[in-house]
């Protein structure tokens, strides 16, 4: 787990996400919530689906630019958001755990892989990724069903994955449900997959490596992203 960025100085484990050197800091950088466009095959067996091409070009769009991620103003996007501390607050009154905010963190020093996690358990090495439906319709599905979307799976344990951590808590929050507090916040924990962290091990540095000789025909490398700022 690597908290500073080495080619600009900034220690992103401190940073506030959201703000614009947190967008900075995650420019051309490969993160846990698009991950499972890398993964996802394609309808021919043994190829990719077009959201690895088209993933892999918006990062390299981000290397050439320099310019940040454009950040998403939806409602839904703003509620989770504002729900977020709540949901962080009632998992650590339910289970008893003090949870730490993070900004980003990258997986290693070549700064390619990195996660910006909604918690984290730093003694227990666990996380949480926390999501607040904008229906609660969505939240109440979960309660009754415990049922993950595959890319949220893909997700969390690509947190482990990068993070060497041993459990991640998915987390549904809906701070409109009445009656017991497990009625607003339910988890699911996961523990690491050891095929998918293999598909990991493979993929990752597949693309990566097809990335960065896309970027050397543009006459660009990455890190470049970061030169001049």
């Amino acid at each position: 787990m690597i908290e500073v960025n080495h080619i600009t100085g900034v220690n992103t484990f401190n940073i506030e996400q959201g703000t614009d050197e947190w967008l900075q800091s995650r420019c051309g950088v490969i993160t846990a919530s698009r991950v499972h466009e890398i993964i996802k095959p394609g309808r021919k067996k043994g190829s990719y689906s077009e959201m690895r091409k088209s993933y892999m070009n918006e990062l390299i769009g981000q290397v050439c630019t320099g310019e940040l991620p454009a950040a998403s103003n939806f409602k839904q996007a703003e509620w989770g958001h504002l729900n977020e501390e709540l949901a962080r607050d009632s998992f650590e009154a339910m289970n008893m755990c003090i949870v730490t905010q993070c900004g980003l963190v990258y997986k290693d020093e070549s700064l390619r892989c990195a996660v910006s996690p909604d918690g984290l358990l730093m003694d227990e090495k666990e996380g949480l990724e926390i999501k607040s439906p904008w229906t609660t319709k969505v939240h109440v599905d979960f309660l009754l069903d415990r049922e993950v979307k595959p890319e949220y799976i893909t997700q969390v344990q690509y947190s482990m994955w990068v993070l060497d951590f041993n459990k991640w808590h998915f987390c549904s929050y809906d701070n409109r449900m009445r009656g017991e507090a497990q009625n607003r916040l339910a988890s699911v924990p996961f523990e690491p997959d050891e095929e998918l962290f293999k598909t990991f091990d493979r993929e990752i540095p597949l693309f990566i490596e097809e990335m960065d000789e896309k970027l050397s025909k543009l006459n660009f490398a990455f890190g470049d992203q970061w030169r001049n700022i």
